[in-house]
């Protein structure tokens, strides 16, 4: 069966509107011309007319077609095959980025499925089906786009029949493992191996401290943790200093990660509030012990009045239920979100952080309402939903729909605020995401195994890309479009 993936592109064949309103414009009727006798010329005329229209109309046709194959090919194009299990001995999934490490773990096993029979499959979206033998020839080291693996799984879950065998081969990288574990319905098997790409360490950033002296903020990440440490880049092996047009620039010796620019600006951060003085004193208690930690030139400050905000303030933290004035263009605002309060029974965590204090920080009570539709979640409730969200506009306006009070929440309390604050003023999150090495249990890696319910999946369906055969389609097609097109301008002009 014939299936688009992507059938929204579809609308884009509104486009062979265009040659046919170009052809329509095209048709003009002719001058008269008159002659002594057309006796000679009559029949030759007459054909090459009938001859000029033809070729218009094969022309146009090829034009539309060729438009029509490109925006099915934008359409993603599929055959879905059904299939049974009786005549199906069984999958072998592997993603395309891991291909060549799961063979070099798993030769022996995938060698002896091969060989028994079982169809090869990559583990992407799709599920696209391949011989083994051109995939190992074609896989590349580039590392793609990683998708979460139980997202992938739960995809599988409803492709194929409870009965079938699949073996699954995967490394076990925690960050791999996004959501919740999914309930499935398979002869699943799944191998992992332990990848040896580690990085062990990466510079998050470089800056000069307030001993004057360069110190770099590095994430370290092993099988058990992830973690920051702070260096100095003095007289340190480890690292290389270069400068260039006077900036300096720094980068760990040995490795092929880009030179991180030394910053040697202080990063002024203003705390205002109105009746939220106890929420002020925890953050401003937080940069202060970041600042001895890390010797990061932070300077914060609360204030009560707005005038006091600077121009060279990097963030302003707005602890009030006063609108913000408007004007402000501080680089990074934190701001309270306004709303109706109401109890939950949850827990905070960050998106991205890997690094995370693993105690659960508890929040009983939010505001709902706006600032929920935003696109990027910073930190979420145990159900999902937004508690601090990004705003990305002349200012990086983050909005928080809670409040840093015990009254509300137990995060000034927990170890991991003043990381998460690092991580927020550092921007350490999108730097570390994919830095992170830990692996993640067995146990916690496998699904939920249940019964299959209603039709037990008796529709076993095998998709198979289409797009090489819609690609070879369109060059044909403009091929021959070519062709008559130069034919056509040979016999009118000779």
């Amino acid at each position: 069966m014939f299936q688009l993936l992507q059938p929204i592109w579809l609308f884009s064949t509104a486009a062979i509107a265009i040659p046919v309103i170009i052809h329509l414009w095209n048709i003009r009727e002719g001058k008269t011309l008159q002659v002594g006798s057309i006796s000679l010329i009559q029949e030759s005329a007459r054909q090459q007319a009938r001859s000029l229209k033809l070729k218009d109309l094969l022309l146009l046709i090829l034009r539309c077609l060729i438009l029509m194959a490109l925006a099915f090919l934008l359409a993603k194009p599929t055959w879905q095959k059904q299939l049974t299990t009786t005549k199906e001995k069984g999958w072998i999934l592997i993603e395309k980025q891991g291909l060549h490490a799961a063979y070099a773990n798993f030769k022996q096993s995938i060698d002896s499925l091969i060989k028994a029979g079982y169809k090869f499959h990559y583990f992407n979206q799709g599920f696209e089906a391949v011989k083994f033998e051109d995939a190992i020839k074609n896989a590349g080291n580039k590392a793609g786009d990683y998708e979460a693996y139980w997202t992938l799984l739960k995809v599988l879950n409803e492709q194929v029949p409870q009965e079938l065998p699949v073996y699954l081969f995967t490394d076990n990288k925690l960050k791999r493992f996004a959501g919740s574990r999914p309930a499935v319905s398979m002869n699943l098997k799944w191998l992992t191996y332990n990848s040896t790409d580690t990085s062990g360490k990466a510079i998050l950033t470089a800056y000069k401290s307030l001993a004057k002296d360069v110190r770099v903020i590095i994430a370290n990440s092993n099988r058990d943790a992830t973690y920051y440490s702070s260096e100095s880049a003095a007289n340190n092996v480890d690292f290389n200093v270069t400068t260039n047009k006077g900036n300096a620039f720094i980068n760990v010796k040995d490795s092929t990660t880009n030179h991180t620019l030394v910053d040697t600006a202080s990063t002024n951060i203003k705390i205002y509030t109105d009746e939220f003085h106890l929420d002020a004193n925890y953050v401003k208690a937080a940069f202060d012990a970041i600042q001895q930690y890390t010797s990061l030139p932070i300077k914060a400050s609360i204030i009560n009045n707005i005038n006091q905000l600077k121009q060279e303030d990097r963030w302003l933290f707005w602890l009030s239920e006063n609108t913000l004035p408007t004007g402000v263009n501080t680089a990074n605002i934190f701001v309270y979100e306004k709303g109706k309060e109401q109890s939950t029974n949850s827990i905070i965590t960050a998106v991205n952080n890997s690094s995370l204090s693993q105690d659960q920080i508890t929040v009983s009570k939010i505001i709902r309402g706006n600032g929920t539709d935003f696109k990027e979640i910073v930190w979420k409730d145990g159900f999902g939903l937004p508690l601090l969200s990004l705003e990305r506009a002349n200012s990086n306006v983050y909005r928080f729909n809670s409040r840093l009070n015990p009254g509300w929440n137990d995060l000034t309390w927990n170890n991991g605020f003043a990381e998460m604050l690092f991580n927020l003023v550092v921007r350490t999150d999108e730097s570390i995401k994919n830095f992170d090495d830990r692996v993640i249990d067995a146990q916690q890696m496998e699904p939920v195994l249940q019964k299959s319910k209603g039709s037990d999946k008796e529709n076993f369906v095998e998709t198979i890309d289409l797009s090489k055969a819609f690609w070879l389609l369109a060059f044909i097609l403009f091929f021959l479009e070519r062709n008559i097109s130069l034919n056509h301008k040979r016999e009118l002009y000779g």
